[in-house]
């Protein structure tokens, strides 16, 4: 391991021990010695990323205590078992649409874990799936015909619809893209919607599953990371991408045809500092010869990255109340009007009288400040983490992510709009 992570930023060396454990389960690289380090600290990272799986298969002689292997061992084999039980409900769902002649596509899940060494490694969770426009309502209806059942109110700006059926999350996506540009949003959704029907079927776990051509998907899973990218995400969908490169990208011609795609639906900028960060740090390996984003940038995302955990659940525990007063806004103004809001809320003085904004300010501000010192966030450490807030959001800037911010956008009556 050629870094060492800040230590002002991340305790001790466990994320530093994490990502040379995980080099070795994924690409055999030496693990090296190890030394002291806080094992229960490590495994609670390890769960917040959902990594447990991917790590029983570092080598058997690096120095983890048995205790810890056991743990990610016993995590590897439940995970086979509840990814063939979720593969063998979701072969039902497949067949109800074949029968109603439905095209269909698996997106994540499945058509990740195709990438990776072991199936189990790729831990499986709802199953997200698309077919044709003009079959969404069709398939709604097929579904529902034969035991799923809709757990949530319609809407005509709705994403997707959720399912259950067995105790398995079914989420049919009327549109899969979120972002901050109309264009884009349907470009990429343009992208997904024309491939449904020239699927390619994998085998996983002995079921056959329709997934999108190679760079479609890729396309999926980029999106993936941008969607989730501004309110935290972890280190399993940062694999996705990375695997999914390693076995796919493997020449100029096809990184060439991929980056077009890329390009044309404002993912660009984000593959490039993401692949720049995982040949950097997580010992992925390129033919293609591009991938030189700023070091110290990218070194930057990845310390947002390992302290967001899952899906940003590690990083809202670290600055709840942080984000709360900065709500992913940029402006002042923006901020000050959203702490007056809160305060008219919270106040209940300003529902009895009339009175000026600027009180309900001032009140939400001095609910804040007592708030973090119950929680012992002093006057220069709430400076220090909205100047870290904001370095994260101009690297976001730059890589052209989605910005809360500034809306995103919905498919509406046929079209896309914010």
């Amino acid at each position: 391991m050629s870094f060492i992570l800040n230590k002002s930023y991340i305790m001790d060396n466990s994320y530093e021990i994490i990502l040379r454990l995980l080099q070795n389960a994924l690409w055999k690289t030496n693990v090296g010695e190890i030394g002291d380090c806080n094992w229960q600290e490590i495994e609670e990272i390890v769960k917040k990323h959902v990594i447990g799986s991917i790590l029983a298969s570092v080598d058997r002689d690096a120095d983890i205590p048995k205790t810890i292997r056991d743990k990610w061992v016993a995590t590897a084999a439940y995970q086979m078992v509840y990814n063939h039980r979720l593969i063998a409900d979701q072969d039902l769902m497949l067949k109800i649409l074949s029968d109603a002649n439905i095209p269909v596509v698996i997106l994540k899940g499945v058509a990740s874990s195709q990438y990776y060494p072991r199936s189990e490694f790729r831990p499986m969770g709802d199953v997200d799936f698309m077919v044709p426009r003009e079959d969404y309502e069709d398939a709604c209806k097929a579904l529902m015909a034969n035991g799923f059942i809709l757990i949530h109110d319609r809407s005509e700006t709705e994403r997707h619809l959720e399912l259950k059926h067995n105790g398995f999350t079914y989420e049919l996506h009327r549109f899969y893209t979120v972002s901050n540009d109309t264009k884009y949003a349907e470009r990429l959704d343009d992208l997904i919607v024309s491939n449904i029907e020239k699927s390619i079927t994998i085998s996983s776990e002995g079921h056959s599953v329709p997934v999108l051509p190679p760079l479609i998907n890729g396309l999926v899973l980029l999106q993936h990371i941008n969607h989730h990218l501004e309110r935290g995400l972890g280190l399993r969908q940062i694999i996705d991408w990375m695997m999914f490169f390693s076995n796919v990208i493997i020449s100029d011609k096809i990184w060439n045809e991929f980056h077009e795609y890329a390009v044309l639906t404002g993912l660009g900028q984000l593959e490039y500092y993401v692949t720049s960060m995982c040949i950097y740090y997580l010992g992925l390996k390129s033919s293609v010869g591009i991938y030189n984003a700023d070091k110290n940038e990218c070194y930057e995302l990845l310390q947002y990255i390992l302290t967001s955990g899952n899906f940003g659940k590690g990083q809202e525990a670290a600055d709840s109340k942080v984000s709360m007063v900065l709500k992913r806004n940029r402006s002042i103004l923006q901020r000050v009007r959203m702490m007056a809001q809160n305060g008219n809320i919270h106040w209940k003085e300003t529902h009895k009288h009339s009175l000026p904004p600027a009180f309900a300010f001032i009140y939400q501000l001095v609910r804040y400040t007592k708030e973090m010192n119950k929680r012992g966030i002093s006057i220069g450490q709430f400076g220090s983490m909205v100047q870290q807030h904001k370095k994260t959001q101009d690297i976001f800037d730059k890589m052209g992510a989605k910005v809360f911010a500034k809306k995103s956008t919905v498919y509406k009556n046929g079209k896309y709009e914010k």
